[in-house]
């Protein structure tokens, strides 16, 4: 019988709401809770008012370049050591909001 390796739990530490007009870098949060340090390893991203377009190439993404994300489509970024490290978004059109949870 196969064994079925379950990944751990994600543990909430962070809700952000941002206006986005222009690109902006989301960095990982550290979050300090009772003493200890964490850094967010994964973020959920929801849009509101318009898309927006991410990039995690070291590159900014432009209002029709980039990998779209349409309004109320959720978006996961793991793994703070590669993509998020550098995760640059910017909305397709006038302003989104970004609301973004942060786990670790």
């Amino acid at each position: 019988m196969a064994t079925t390796i379950q990944p751990p739990p994600l543990i909430p530490l962070l809700y952000q709401q941002i206006d986005l007009t222009t690109v902006q870098t989301l960095i990982p949060p550290t979050v300090v809770v009772d003493g200890d340090s964490y850094k967010a390893r994964t973020a959920h991203i929801i849009a509101e008012g318009n898309g927006y377009r991410y990039r995690d190439d070291g590159v900014n993404p432009t209002d029709a370049v980039g990998m779209p994300v349409d309004v109320g489509q959720p978006a996961k970024f793991e793994n703070a050591a590669t993509q998020m490290l550098d995760l640059r978004v910017v909305s397709q059109v006038g302003t989104s909001k970004l609301n973004i949870s942060w786990y670790r």
